[in-house]
């Protein structure tokens, strides 16, 4: 049996495609949350029309470091308004031409859990 408390827990929104679990927990719960954030465009949920990002919108700007560094700046400052269990540590946006997308690496510390560092990567395909 785990031994480890939970703090937080969370619906599995991956249950029956990636994951066989229905609840997610602490620092997975946490990264769920931050990809429900970021890949939310603003204006599109009904009684929390501010929710979310403006990643989508520059999914169609010119592929280059320039937007890199808009998304980057998109990525942090949709973080720290709507996830406040964590603070971010470092962040990286590199623009992968051959394949139109952009990698996406985030380190950031869980403070109610113990100062625990956790990463999360993850991809942004272009709309060209």
């Amino acid at each position: 049996m785990n031994n480890v408390q939970t703090l937080y827990s969370d619906i599995n929104p991956d249950v029956g495609k990636i994951s066989p679990y229905e609840i997610v927990r602490n620092e997975e719960s946490i990264q769920k949350s931050i990809l429900t954030i970021l890949g939310t465009r603003k204006y599109t949920r009904p009684f929390r029309r501010h929710f979310g990002s403006y990643l989508h919108d520059l999914l169609f700007d010119p592929m280059d470091d320039f937007t890199g560094e808009r998304i980057k700046t998109e990525v942090i400052r949709s973080i720290e308004e709507w996830e406040p269990r964590v603070t971010i540590t470092s962040s990286k946006v590199l623009p992968d031409y051959d394949k139109q997308l952009y990698y996406v690496e985030l380190n950031f510390i869980i403070p109610t859990l113990n100062n625990k560092s956790v990463s999360l990567a993850f991809n942004l395909k272009t709309s060209t």
